[in-house]
């Protein structure tokens, strides 16, 4: 094969010219609107039931993952459920506000919950991991906390113990506002600045519409009307402790005449048992030792809860007699069963079970929970006497307890914890104002509910496992498995905003492919571990005095290094001066690790900066000396050729980040003289990952699914010469060029036209800018090369700094944004365009302006860049390439079922390769996490076999 030239195109030139315009000049103009966006299908919204803080959490992740929408439905008049009336707080071990408390180390969460959830978390059956559920829970507790507070900005400084806990973990704020409405407050004010979210009060969820076994959406009722809502569905509504007459009833027969603190709605529970979800721990119901008995309405059903940690900051429990009779900082279960061995209050109405205890706090603990007492006065629930004022046998209670305090001696119920308690025992405490309220417990929490696994799926029986119901999630007070018998106090909170974020962020994952595909993390550790200690060599005064060897040997004259060294992404640099000469000499060294061809990408990267030099007027420093073994050479004629395999920083990162043999890439002495050709070549490396990526690339045998028939399809149409036809006018194969009229499109570029100069790391870091604003310098050619043309038409990937795979917002956002920045683009590009003289216009037929605006317009942009970066190809694929290339697919395809929907699409031999495939990639990487060591003829071997040639 003949060596193919280079057609130098100034599209370098253009983009250098016009980037202290883009990013100092932003204009607002009409987004870009695709051909296609009236025709593609619209991804369907997240489903959220119930607006407590587990749906609040789940909504707000789901919208910065990228969701296309949520749709919060909730039957009470006002938002925020039981969660906005939370007083006590949330748990988060391992805090900064722990550690400011006091408590410098806090390893015994975990353990204080599976306490807490007595025998019950011993059961096996159904089979829930419960032991899987709470660890989520306790370790991801202080990120909870973190995120509340930096992303969210909530107060949650104080710290206080609370019954059952081992050391102080509950946190709330400051402030005069509770914990729960802090909390809610600030996530609805959070979500009501995104116009992707929206609430609908008022609106009751009747039952889950279905496609075969998935759920795809919700029937509910609102102002008297039936509605369907589709989309993949959160329940987040809340327990049925308030469910007296209903579920409650119905496994807790016993309870009835217990008041609560839970409105009288129904639990949405049938609902999910109605598409086979599991219900366990129905009957574990948390009776809350202490619900306040309001003196004005003793009878009322509903009462307010008295806060738990008016007991962590050093409260007391009198019984009707005036003594304590119980561990006040016990768990909720057994201070509610001391309390239910007592006598009952004769002033009940017959119906209402209500007992006549007295919670009373001393000076210390009221100054502690002064925020908290403050409104409970308002409410009439609490009262301020003096100590004198009690009855002898609380005085005598008050004065024995107060005596434990001041010898730091347990009492005689084991209490040790005594929060804020600072009352002295004996006749001076009589004048001392102390808080009093009486209490009853009262139905408060459900722990059980739905089953769920840790990533908020809920799940139904399959014979004797349990298995995800496609396209359901439940978070918060509605599932069940992680409280077992009794749920510790601050926990609540916790749980909605660990699983309600997981939840959201699961739907995201399962709607579709959001983001970068994940590197070998095994891989890079070790590769991070090799740059440090290469950098340590490279930074030694040993290597630093070969430096200037080399140099002083290269110019003939003293030279000296001088400082510092200058550490890059793929470099290290030396600046060194020579005797007599100006400027500096500038030593660039690969760094080995980061570099796995460091020869090549040095001489390759050298000879184009000269080459650009050559051909253009951009100021490019001059390269000195780099050898004569480049990839790109010059002729006779002052023409270049390309003499080998391009090096694109997708296939170095294969190495260093993946440890994809190196025997797999292509060879450095292969040509490719097409676009065809390169695209094959591209599409064959994403299979190379899909083989020889060993850890971390596949989560599920689906994904594993997804993955191959993507890449076998891409490949196929690669071969078939249509990706490089794909958006153009002589594109007569895509299911989207049936939707455009050729004559409004501009050609592919010719066969000889194939080739154009592209860099994969070029950017605006690249340009140096001089105080004068005028540029300087541009730098760093590496990944460098001749490339299909049809790259260079696309528009820059770079206009928003940030990749759209690490786009944390999302694909979607991102898209949205970098619309907005590529309109100033091309109005900056026309300009320069107009104004350009004829010796620097393109050899194109057409400006590139109008090149770049089809590119996006069609998605040609996201073929390239799907081409070009194997850990983004998922992502572009499946949301910008899939359904322009076959077809619009059922808005209500999940994301495992995907590739059902092209399969068919792959020849026989393809599709039965699938599953013996994916049987021995599982049994591969779930057999040990390592970094494997391919043998060369080996790997070719089962490279070749999924080629299919």
């Amino acid at each position: 094969m003949s060596r193919p030239q280079i057609l130098f195109l100034s599209t370098f030139g253009i983009a250098v010219a016009l980037t202290a315009m883009l990013y100092g000049n932003i204009i607002h103009s009409p987004t870009l609107t695709s051909i296609l966006s009236k025709t593609m299908a619209s991804p369907r919204p997240v489903v959220v039931v119930g607006s407590g803080l587990a749906g609040l959490s789940a909504s707000y992740e789901a919208l910065q993952r990228g969701a296309p929408s949520v749709h919060l439905l909730d039957r009470a008049p006002k938002p925020g459920g039981n969660s906005i009336k939370a007083s006590s707080g949330i748990n988060g071990a391992g805090t900064k506000y722990q550690r400011a408390a006091g408590v410098e180390s806090d390893t015994s969460f975990y353990s204080d919950s599976v306490k807490s959830a007595g025998e019950r978390f011993k059961l096996i059956q159904p089979p829930v991991d419960r032991e899987r559920l709470v660890t989520k829970l306790t370790s991801e507790s202080a990120a909870a906390v973190d995120w509340l507070v930096d992303e969210i900005g909530v107060d949650l400084s104080v710290v206080a113990p609370l019954g059952g806990h081992s050391v102080a973990r509950t946190h709330r704020g400051a402030g005069k506002t509770p914990p729960g409405a802090a909390i809610v407050i600030a996530l609805l004010n959070k979500l009501k600045e995104n116009k992707k979210f929206s609430i609908t009060n008022l609106a009751e969820v009747k039952a889950l519409l279905k496609e075969g076994e998935a759920v795809k959406g919700v029937e509910y009722e609102f102002e008297g009307q039936k509605h369907n809502l589709e989309g993949s569905v959160l329940f987040a509504s809340g327990g049925f402790a308030g469910d007296a007459t209903g579920l409650l009833a119905r496994y807790r027969p016993d309870l009835k005449g217990i008041p609560s603190t839970n409105d009288e709605r129904p639990g949405s529970h049938d609902i999910l048992t109605s598409v086979g979800a599991e219900l366990l721990d129905m009957d574990s119901v948390q009776i809350h030792p202490t619900g306040f008995v309001d003196p004005a309405s003793p009878n009322t059903m509903l009462k307010f809860l008295a806060a738990e940690m008016l007991r962590g900051e050093g409260g007391i429990l009198l019984s009707l007699n005036g003594s304590r009779f119980v561990n006040e900082m016990d768990t909720r279960e057994h201070v509610s069963d001391a309390i239910m061995k007592l006598p009952t209050a004769t002033d009940g109405d017959g119906v209402i079970k209500q007992w006549d205890i007295t919670l009373l706090l001393d000076p210390g603990a009221s100054a502690a929970s002064a925020n908290h007492i403050s409104f409970y006065e308002w409410k009439g629930l609490m009262k301020k006497v003096k100590v004198r004022d009690l009855t002898s046998a609380q005085i005598a209670a008050v004065d024995k307890y107060a005596q434990a305090v001041a010898d730091n001696s347990p009492d005689e119920f084991g209490r040790t914890q005594r929060g804020r308690w600072t009352l002295k025992p004996g006749e001076t405490n009589r004048d001392e104002e102390i808080y009093i309220g009486r209490v009853t417990p009262i139905t408060h929490f459900t722990m059980g509910g739905v089953a769920i696994d840790e990533k908020a799926r809920v799940l139904k029986k399959s014979g004797d496992k349990l298995v995800p119901i496609p396209g359901l999630f439940a978070a918060g007070e509605i599932t069940g498995g992680i409280h077992g018998d009794n749920r510790l106090g601050g926990s609540s909170l916790l749980e909605c905003v660990v699983y309600g974020r997981t939840a959201g962020a699961e739907i995201v994952a399962m709607i579709f492919y959001d983001g970068q595909e994940e590197l070998d993390n095994l891989v890079w550790d070790k590769n991070d571990e090799d740059t440090e200690a290469a950098q340590k060599q490279l930074r030694l005064t040993t290597f630093c005095q070969k430096v200037e060897d080399f140099v002083q040997e290269k110019f003939g004259k003293p030279a000296k290094h001088i400082t510092p060294i200058i550490v890059g992404g793929f470099n290290v640099l030396y600046r060194v001066r020579v005797e007599g000469m100006s400027p500096d000499v500038m030593l660039r060294v690969p760094c080995p690790s980061l570099v796995p061809f460091p020869g090549e990408k040095t001489i390759y990267e050298a000879a184009t900066a000269c080459m650009v030099a050559e051909r253009t007027e951009l100021p490019i420093p001059r390269p000195m000396d780099f050898g004569d073994e480049s990839n790109l050479v010059q002729t006779e004629e002052a023409t270049y050729e390309v003499a080998g395999r391009p090096l694109s920083h997708n296939m170095a990162d294969m190495i260093r980040l993946a440890n994809i043999p190196r025997s797999i890439l292509p060879p450095r002495d292969k040509i490719y003289g097409t676009a065809d050709e390169w695209y094959t070549a591209l599409a064959e490396m994403h299979i190379a990952q899909l083989i020889f990526q060993h850890n971390d690339l596949i989560t599920s045998e689906d994904d594993c699914r997804n993955k191959y028939v993507s890449r076998e399809l891409f490949r196929r149409l690669a071969k078939a010469g249509r990706l490089s036809t794909f958006g153009f006018s002589n594109d007569k194969w895509s299911h989207q060029s049936s939707k455009i009229s050729p004559e409004t499109l501009l050609p592919a570029p010719s066969s000889s036209d194939s080739f154009r100069l592209w860099g994969d790391d070029f950017r605006a870091g690249n340009i140096l800018l001089a105080e004068s604003d005028e540029i300087a310098a541009l730098i760093d050619w590496e990944f460098t090369y001749a490339a299909p043309t049809q790259f260079i038409l696309d528009p820059p990937w770079w206009l928003l700094l940030e990749t759209p795979e690490m786009w944390s917002p999302g694909l979607e956002d991102w898209k949205a944004t970098y619309e907005l920045r590529l309109q100033t683009w091309l109005s900056a590009m026309e300009e320069a365009e107009a104004n350009m003289s004829e010796s620097h216009k393109t050899s194109l037929p057409a400006p590139l302006s109008r090149y770049m605006r089809e590119s996006w317009q069609t998605a040609r942009f996201f073929l390239s860049y799907a081409a070009r970066k194997s850990w983004a190809f998922d992502a572009m694929y499946w949301n910008f390439l899939d359904e322009r290339f076959f077809g619009d697919r059922d808005a209500s395809v999940t994301k495992d079922d995907l590739w059902k929907t092209r399969v068919h699409l792959l020849s026989e031999e393809v599709r039965e390769a699938i599953e013996p495939f994916v049987k021995k990639k599982k049994i591969e990487e779930g057999r040990e996490r390592k970094i494997m060591e391919w043998d060369e003829e080996e790997a070719k071997k089962r490279f070749s076999q999924l080629l299919f040639d």
